[in-house]
């Protein structure tokens, strides 16, 4: 099995956050995960009620891995809570290769936490392993961390716990093994303050692949004997998470292993760190100087007028050839992949011209998709589309002028209600092609029945968008994630656009033109 571990959220972000390993996760195991706790016994256990057990069990394991990380979300939903997370990479001759631990403190409403993270070493992609500290008050965010040149940094806008530090993807993840089992947990008194029966799960999986992304590029890590353990509480509530495995890389191989504990629920405060004071003035300047150039519709704070900047988007390629890449994928809450979709379109002026192609795989109507590969030929004289059929090739012609409108070739409207759907950061990337460039970052949605309508689903949750914007507005690049609930289907999305060859892109008649023409001459 091959799993992708980093969703497609900010670089700097998953880097500083997870250790260069945020999905799944690798720590040091725990006694409280692996043997009973203080109070508890497994020997001769409680026979299972299946009737009471949470969401996704049954006595025979588990049965459906995204409900019960559904329902873990849902029992923190509302709640402070104290999420930690230990790291240990060991080479096979004993070495450490890596150390690390992190402690958060997450508001109740997910906006605020204090965040900290301490280690030596490597992971187990092979990156540094970088001290840092990160503090959101849920309108602005503070950092202090190597991996910036600065000492420290300041965000505007809402924080992102919101999509942070709940384990969701972990879970739905580490629990879609081969082989699962659940077994009850007797407690003497009740250690944890919250009534009910207590359930270890097991899962183990034979092989993996994952890949994780690193400074240079990505990481493959080929991990075996992968098992995970977990304690859940009758809620869904998973209080503690064990997962490791071995592993290879290039030429290093060993053993990883993460723990992850959720603990003071509705009791804990988050604090603000005396370290705040110091970053505040120390980026009093930066934020100056980053208000003096942003592009259209956007400081210091964020998207302050989408249709201002998606509009200057729009305008900077007008009279510009450029080519548009976009790739997605759907999958399940578990990883399945259910659907793909890659496409490729070029424009050009003087004339205007435009040809696209797409291929799909699954079931593309997942992903809003056409069901089946096609291309697009579209130019002055008319547009037409060559679709790949079970049977063979059908050509139609569709407009006696060029198709589709401007919008849709830039993705005007489509930005437009991103940015105007979600609230967002920015900050300081360097210089692109066009001058300084800026990353553009959701923090929260602030319309989700616009943000849904776009997206074409009932709702969407977990919503995570980055967008690299040059001055003049260009979006040079944007990928968004989102878990996805259409009916009775709930999955994740995750696609990237890009903008390039702006200037350099030239357009061709594609070869099937001549006999697309000719089927098409009656129409």
């Amino acid at each position: 099995m091959r799993r992708n571990a980093l969703l497609p959220i900010c670089v700097c972000l998953l880097l500083v956050l997870a250790g260069c390993n945020a999905l799944p996760g690798g720590g040091p195991a725990v006694e409280e995960t692996t043997t009973a706790s203080p109070g508890e016994t497994t020997a001769g256990g409680p026979t299972l009620n299946e009737e009471a057990l949470p969401p996704g069990l049954s006595a025979s394991g588990v049965t459906d891995a995204g409900a019960l990380a559904a329902a873990h979300e849902d029992a923190l939903a509302g709640q402070s809570y104290t999420y930690d997370r230990e790291v240990r990479v060991v080479a096979d001759n004993g070495t450490q290769l890596g150390e690390w631990s992190q402690h958060t403190q997450v508001g109740s409403d997910r906006l605020r936490f204090n965040h900290t993270q301490t280690g030596t070493g490597v992971s187990v992609a092979g990156v540094p392993i970088d001290d840092t500290r990160v503090y959101t008050n849920g309108s602005v965010t503070y950092w202090n961390t190597s991996i910036f040149s600065e000492d420290f940094r300041r965000e505007s806008g809402r924080g992102f716990a919101e999509n942070t530090f709940s384990s969701e993807q972990l879970l739905a993840d580490v629990l879609n093994a081969s082989e699962t089992t659940v077994s009850a947990v007797e407690r003497d008194e009740d250690v944890s303050g919250e009534e009910g029966t207590r359930y270890r799960v097991r899962a183990t999986t034979e092989a993996e692949t994952f890949s994780y992304n690193a400074p240079n590029g990505t990481a493959e890590v080929n991990a075996t004997n992968v098992t995970a353990t977990v304690l859940v509480a009758s809620s869904g509530l998973v209080r503690n998470v064990t997962y490791e495995f071995d592993f290879e890389r290039e030429n290093v191989s060993g053993h990883r292993t993460m723990t992850v504990r959720y603990s003071q629920l509705g009791a804990t405060e988050v604090a603000v760190p005396a370290w705040v004071e110091d970053a505040e003035r120390a980026t009093n300047e930066t934020r100056k100087a980053l208000a003096d150039d942003l592009a259209p519709g956007l400081n210091e704070s964020g998207v302050t007028d989408a249709a201002a900047l998606s509009s200057a988007h729009a305008r900077y390629l007008r009279n510009r050839s450029y080519t548009v890449r976009s790739n997605i994928t759907v999958s399940d809450l578990d990883g399945t992949v259910r659907a793909r979709g890659n496409s490729t379109k070029r424009i050009a002026h003087d004339p205007l011209r435009l040809t696209s192609d797409s291929d799909v795989s699954g079931h593309p109507r997942l992903a809003g998709l056409y069901q089946h590969d096609m291309s697009v030929w579209a130019s002055e004289n008319g547009t037409w589309y060559a679709i790949e059929r079970p049977n063979g090739t059908t050509y139609r012609k569709v407009s006696n002028e060029l198709r589709p409108p401007f919008a849709a070739r830039t993705s005007r409207d489509t930005l437009f209600v991103l940015f105007s759907a979600l609230n967002t950061t920015t900050e300081g990337v360097g210089d692109g092609p066009e001058g300084a460039s800026y990353l553009v970052e959701s923090t929260g949605i602030r319309n989700p029945d616009t943000l849904a309508g776009q997206l074409r689903a009932d709702s969407v949750r977990n919503v995570s968008l980055s967008a690299i914007v040059g001055q003049q507005g260009l979006v040079r690049e944007y990928r968004i994630a989102y878990t996805a609930t259409r009916g009775n289907n709930t999955t994740r999305v995750r696609q990237t656009v890009q903008f390039t060859a702006l200037g350099e892109t030239t357009v061709e008649r594609p070869a099937w033109h001549d006999e697309a023409k000719n089927a098409t001459a009656e129409e």
